[in-house]
């Protein structure tokens, strides 16, 4: 099949014809454009083994094609096109259902892809058992410590108390933890965590605020 040629580096459309000896060429058919697309960033950059993710990705030039794909590891999905600056990728389940970083590509036209410059990790998620104290005031500032499994530091770490997230206090190990409850009306409220600010796990656990 036609390959296209390399050289240019900016966006052009071009004439597109064929020949069959190399002589004489059909003209009149389809143009070719070549598009030049560059990615600065994109957050979160892990994610649950389960998939689900929605990686926001940051460049210029995003074109938004029919054809726009992202592909984590050998796992393809079809990307939302936001702006000629921003799309979304929604993290597929990783098929080896392995903790591991896999290759991050995208394109534009479904057949060439290209690294966007980072890596997408899938992680196993995060469990909570039990938390102490399970009560607290309404104003805030009470420590509570969860113990659990996969609590793994990172800045993006959070956690959440009904709809109100807090940075972690301290990181003990990765099974125990504590946060500062923030303030919150009178009453029973989910706890919630997630590694990267963006995948929160809820539990059958609950933080009581009290008057």
């Amino acid at each position: 099949s036609p390959v296209s040629p390399a050289g240019l580096r900016q966006d052009a459309l071009v004439d597109f014809s064929v020949s069959l000896d190399g002589q004489k060429y059909v003209e009149g058919g389809p143009s070719f454009r070549y598009h030049k697309m560059s990615f600065s960033s994109a957050f979160p950059i892990f994610g649950s083994l389960e998939g689900g993710t929605s990686v926001l990705l940051y460049g210029e030039n995003i074109i938004n094609s029919p054809a726009l794909r992202c592909k984590f590891g050998v796992e393809m999905v079809v990307a939302q096109w936001i702006s000629e600056y921003q799309c979304i990728c929604r993290a597929p389940a990783n098929p080896s259902r392995n903790a591991e970083f896999v290759y991050f590509s995208m394109s534009v036209n479904n057949q060439d892809w290209f690294d966007v410059g980072t890596k997408f990790e899938y992680v196993q998620d995060p469990t909570i058992l039990r938390i102490s104290p399970s009560l607290g005031f309404e104003y805030g500032g009470t420590q509570v410590t969860l113990f659990g499994s996969g609590l793994v530091q990172s800045k993006q770490f959070r956690c959440r108390f009904g709809v109100f997230a807090v940075r972690p206090k301290l990181f003990k190990s990765a099974n125990v933890l504590v946060c500062e409850t923030p303030s919150n009306s009178e009453g029973l409220v989910p706890i919630a965590v997630s590694l990267n600010s963006a995948d929160f796990t809820q539990f059958d656990v609950q933080f009581q605020y009290v008057q």
